[in-house]
């Protein structure tokens, strides 16, 4: 008698079970949950063509990433096809003082950025923009920065108290490289002399060098003097 209670009862629980399971995954019930969604988690991409989850960092059709910030969406476009590239070890020096100058040098270029240690203030790496409320103090607008996908606030570099230069990316579209490997956003790399920095596919090669004491300048050239007048002859006298 026992027995065939237990039966009973394990039935009665599967029934429930079977039930639940029926409404969760009823095709009316899948269709209405897909509604909502479509309604309450999706949003545009700044492109104005797709529809994409609210969560989404990136554009999965356009490659636009979508990130919503103090200075409105960032719309540097995802390059796409890269490739990490082999990683290249660099044994500069890190020491990097007050009275060193940071020279950058992008491929390419003849003219190459100089930054004096002392003048490294918020040491933004990246492409001005009217949207910004300053321009970054390393503008690489010239360098075709947004053609080759650097972002608006790509990285930063800036001078720690223990005299050398950390390298920060600021979660760029595309990925700031250190020697040929990405770095992980928000985590600083200590920069060498000789180091390589791609941003995007733009590339610049760090240089330390030493600030060239100012050369003496020569004193001021004396007044000329005028010539004394010759004293005057003392007037005869007689003699006795």
């Amino acid at each position: 008698m026992r027995v065939q209670l237990r039966i009973v009862a394990l039935a009665a629980q599967l029934s429930v079970i079977n039930a639940d399971y029926s409404a969760a995954y009823h095709p009316d019930m899948y269709r209405k949950s897909a509604v909502q969604r479509e309604t309450l988690f999706m949003i545009t991409c700044p492109c104005g063509k797709h529809q994409i989850d609210e969560n989404a960092k990136i554009c999965p059709y356009c490659g636009i990433l979508i990130k919503i910030g103090n200075i409105g969406i960032e719309t540097t476009r995802a390059l796409g096809g890269e490739t990490e590239e082999e990683s290249v070890s660099r044994w500069g020096t890190a020491y990097f003082n007050t009275r060193m100058v940071l020279m950058m040098r992008v491929r390419g270029e003849t003219n190459a950025i100089m930054l004096p240690a002392d003048e490294i203030t918020n040491g933004i790496i990246g492409r001005n923009d009217p949207s910004l409320p300053q321009p970054p103090q390393i503008d690489l607008t010239p360098y075709r920065a947004e053609e080759l996908g650097v972002s608006r606030r790509h990285a930063r570099i800036e001078r720690r108290e223990n005299n050398v230069l950390n390298l920060t990316d600021l979660d760029s579209a595309n990925g700031t490289y250190l020697n040929g490997t990405r770095m992980i956003p928000g985590q600083s790399r200590i920069v060498r002399n000789g180091d390589e920095i791609r941003l995007g596919k733009l590339v610049m090669t760090i240089e330390f060098m030493r600030q060239q004491p100012a050369a003496a300048q020569p004193p001021p050239p004396s007044e000329p003097q005028t010539p004394s007048a010759p004293p005057k002859p003392a007037p005869p006298t007689d003699r006795l």
